[in-house]
């Protein structure tokens, strides 16, 4: 993102775009930048506002860059995704996870074999038990 200030704006026509009228605009900046920007409104830029844009990687016949104009209050997020803050208390949540795990298996256990639901229980304190030893001997 590239942050200046408008030093020239020059009306460059408008045009129909999927989101409905469109005006673009030349302008020129105090940074030494000349670039393509669209609005959806008229009058959009102003001499002597603070404008910040990213270029788009696209020109016009003549070899001027198209721009977008950035909210620098919505700076976008780094790439890579969302990441998440870390939860605390993990050992509880990696306890209440595994007994959760624990019970659903002791619950397809028992319809699988048919078996009364109550004695999931039995069943998941010893798949719970098994795990944690699995866990220990890692």
């Amino acid at each position: 993102m590239k942050n200046s200030t408008i030093t020239s704006v020059q009306g460059n026509g408008t045009w129909e775009g999927p989101h409905g009228l469109l005006y673009s605009y030349e302008v020129k900046l105090a940074n030494g930048d000349h670039i393509l920007l669209n609005a959806k409104s008229a009058n959009a830029f102003n001499i002597g506002d603070d404008l910040s844009y990213e270029l788009t990687g696209k020109t016009d016949r003549n070899q001027t860059p198209y721009a977008k104009k950035v909210n620098p209050q919505f700076q976008q997020r780094p790439a890579g995704g969302f990441n998440p803050p870390l939860p605390t208390g993990g050992d509880d949540r990696q306890k209440s996870i595994e007994i959760q795990m624990s019970f659903k298996a002791a619950v397809e256990y028992c319809i699988a074999k048919g078996e009364n639901i109550g004695n999931t229980v039995e069943y998941a304190k010893f798949i719970y038990d098994q795990l944690q030893d699995a866990k220990r001997s890692f």
